[in-house]
């Protein structure tokens, strides 16, 4: 199929690229006094598209969204393109401060962030998801975050994981009274990139982060921790992390370790692979890291993991 020529004008050969196009991760809410929301992953594109030899196109590598001081959000991923097909970027996790504003939500992205743990009739973020369309369509990139426990004041009170390409955001639970252990939401999972389509060996992307909790068990990322996991138990045995690198994951929500607030963890910068016939090349602009596999027979596969604006891919 991907061999398939037809001249669309003089020098320029109609090639097919197959693509999956991933975000940035967001970032983990910053500690509110209870839990903090999960980064959502960054949105998810998977396709093939009919482009030119000998022509300009743009690839753009989404920047991760950094997880969040105290009682602030986390930031948003940034998106990712290639040619005319976009990756929302994933949204940061909520954190209020213990306060009713806005910032105990989480936020909307390619996946939502998930929700601060208080209760002030907020929500984690949504994801773009259309049920109608597989996942990889414009209108199915991810999945919502998950809720907080909704519970003013009590430490025990867990944030909701962000939403992952597969599966949406778990909700932090409480405890079975004020102060006793609750649970951060696990991060829900992304997606696996075969080895055997697409050469590179196996790996997981937009997963999402996992919410925190004070006092109790921490929300683990996405596919057992390629999104980040949520800060849990104040004494430090459970540790906020980032997404996974280059994987378009949420980071975990933000918490409290020896009397000092620990801020959430960082998203993951997003990531595009391209599949071609291997009777043509990729060229890249000056600045773009990108690998090439040729193990999948019959064709070149290219990981691009940095690529600023204005960088652009020749198909030769």
């Amino acid at each position: 199929m991907l061999a398939t020529k037809s001249f669309f004008k003089r020098g320029s050969t109609a090639i097919n690229v197959d693509y999956i196009v991933v975000a940035g991760g967001g970032g983990g809410g910053g500690y509110s006094g209870n839990g903090a929301g999960g980064g959502g992953a960054g949105g998810y594109r998977t396709g093939t598209i009919t482009l030119n030899t000998s022509e300009d196109y743009t690839i753009l590598v989404g920047s991760l969204g950094s997880g969040a001081s105290s009682a602030t959000q986390g930031s948003d991923g940034g998106d990712s393109q290639f040619s005319t097909i976009t990756a929302e970027g994933g949204g940061g996790g909520g954190s209020s401060g213990g306060t009713s504003n806005a910032n105990n939500a989480g936020r909307n992205g390619g996946s939502g962030g998930g929700e601060d743990s208080h209760a002030y009739g907020y929500s984690g973020g949504s994801g773009i998801y259309d049920a109608g369309q597989t996942l990889g369509h414009v209108l199915h990139q991810g999945r919502d975050g998950g809720n907080g426990a909704n519970r003013n004041d009590d430490n025990g009170a867990g944030g909701g994981g962000g939403g992952g390409a597969y599966a949406v955001g778990s909700n932090g639970t409480h405890g079975s009274s004020v102060h006793s252990a609750g649970s951060g939401g696990n991060g829900g999972d992304g997606i696996s990139v075969p080895n055997g389509t697409w050469g590179f060996t196996t790996f997981t992307v937009c997963a999402g982060g996992g919410g925190s909790v004070f006092t109790g068990t921490k929300g683990t990322g996405g596919n057992s921790g390629v999104g980040g996991d949520g800060q849990g138990q104040y004494d430090g045995s459970e540790t906020v992390t980032s997404g996974d690198a280059s994987t378009g994951s949420g980071g975990g929500g933000g918490g409290y370790v020896s009397s000092a607030a620990v801020n959430g963890g960082n998203g993951a910068d997003g990531i595009i692979l391209l599949k071609i016939s291997n009777s043509y090349s990729a060229s890249f602009s000056s600045g773009v890291t990108s690998a090439l596999n040729t193990s999948v027979s019959g064709y070149n596969i290219y990981k691009v993991t940095v690529a600023g604006s204005s960088k652009k891919v020749t198909f030769l």
